[in-house]
């Protein structure tokens, strides 16, 4: 019998070779902690090889980098009362944070899924617009709003982390589940707290 494994199923972490088996410290870059349910990073952090979501081990093939953005929630209530104000406020006091995160590939593929499915419905919808014209005008009217609504949720969820905090330069990042933020509470080296 071979000492090779043929199996395509096998889990992606027998293909990492990691020097003294400690896949943690050789990516981990930048300070991070936990704080509750929040991985609290700097800008320009790179995660650990594993899946932000499932805790699984990866590849480097498997991470992903991503300019997330933060904004403080007065902006959005600007725009209810003028909206023209709120988007030069968003413009002027968002802050980014890029992080380089991994995530495995079933989880890449239900966001993918997701996000042909609710692109699917815009279209529908926008299709469904001038068919509507020929009813009465509530008809028309619901067409409308579940056209502008489709359009509001096709751009929003589409990451797998978002930013619900900044303070001095550091970013409360929520969506990682709980065994991975155990998994950085456990072995992040205490004095970068």
């Amino acid at each position: 019998m071979s000492d090779i494994d043929d199996n395509p199923f096998r889990s992606p972490a027998s293909d990492i070779g990691f020097p003294d088996g400690k896949p943690f410290e050789l990516v981990q870059s930048g300070p991070m902690r936990v704080d509750g349910k929040f991985l609290v990073v700097k800008s320009g952090v790179v995660l650990p090889l594993f899946c932000v979501k499932t805790n699984t081990p990866l590849a480097e093939s498997n991470l992903r980098k991503k300019s997330l953005t933060w904004c403080p929630n007065y902006v959005f209530v600007f725009f209810l009362f003028c909206g023209l104000l709120s988007i030069l406020l968003y413009f002027l006091l968002r802050k980014q944070c890029s992080v380089t995160y991994g995530l495995s590939a079933e989880v890449q593929r239900k966001y993918r899924t997701r996000l042909l499915v609710k692109s699917l419905i815009v279209v529908a919808l926008f299709v469904a617009l001038p068919l509507t014209a020929g009813f009465d005008q509530a008809v028309s009217t619901i067409a409308i709003v579940l056209f502008l609504i489709s359009v509001i949720a096709l751009l929003l969820g589409n990451s797998p982390l978002s930013i619900t905090n900044h303070q001095k330069g550091e970013f409360w990042i929520s969506g990682c589940s709980s065994e991975f933020l155990s998994r950085i509470a456990g072995q992040a080296d205490p004095l970068v707290l």
